[in-house]
């Protein structure tokens, strides 16, 4: 899959994705710092081109620590994770807010479907 860009400054950027790898699974990689820099480049140049992929690579960084909070992500993920956002102090404070929200949220669920006891 070919993305293309049309920068403000007038150049075109032509972002070449495998079929297999859509731009979802692309900008997760990028977030994870799991690209080569040539395709990091892209990336980021794409991020400032268009509006709506920015967007998108801002909602899946949400979705990352969402995930982490929940333990969804794998252990290569996890330290990925780790090491992209949490050795700044806003990412260890969004992180330490997302599991806070994530733990109210698991406690709520389990007091609301919690079984009542049997009464004798």
């Amino acid at each position: 899959m070919d993305l293309y860009f049309c920068l403000d400054n007038g150049v075109h950027l032509k972002l070449t994705v495998e079929d297999s790898e859509q731009p979802y699974k692309l900008a997760r990689r990028y977030l994870l710092n799991d690209l080569p820099s040539e395709e990091r480049e892209k990336v980021e140049a794409s991020i400032l081109a268009d509006q709506a992929f920015y967007e998108e690579v801002c909602e899946l960084e949400n979705d990352l620590f969402w995930e982490y909070a929940a333990g969804k992500l794998s252990v290569t993920e996890r330290q990925a994770f780790e090491t992209a956002f949490l050795m700044s102090e806003d990412g260890r404070r969004k992180a330490r807010e997302i599991q806070e929200i994530f733990g109210e949220l698991r406690e709520s669920v389990e007091e609301n479907h919690s079984i009542p006891a049997k009464v004798t």
